[in-house]
């Protein structure tokens, strides 16, 4: 496999933004693999709850690995209002994307 381009997916639905979905593309453009950074992830080890609506500000590279920073609800916040932020690192291999893991981010 070669290098791969990520793009963040928004979807506003009539004025309410939804959590952002994150697409992966091959070198010509054609589609490889998606995540909505919700199933099958466990927020709950992280105190988070899910990931925020548009929540995505920065994909980074750590080694092979994306590195995703998003907004985050944590237990208890309303859907429309995030309160926390988390770091997402993913696995992208075999045509599928995995998160491995999910860690509240406390900043600088």
């Amino acid at each position: 496999m070669g290098p791969l381009t990520a793009v963040v997916v928004t979807c506003n639905a009539g004025g309410v933004g939804w959590p952002n979905e994150l697409m992966f593309f091959e070198g010509e453009g054609e589609y490889y693999a998606h995540t909505d950074l919700l199933e099958g992830v466990d927020w709950e080890s992280a105190g988070l709850n899910a990931p925020g609506r548009d929540g995505v500000t920065a994909i980074t590279l750590q080694g092979d690995e994306p590195e995703v920073h998003t907004s985050a609800l944590t237990i208890g916040d309303p859907e429309c209002c995030p309160s926390g932020s988390a770091v997402l690192r993913l696995r992208v291999e075999g045509g599928g994307v995995r998160v491995t893991s999910v860690q509240g981010d406390q900043g600088d």
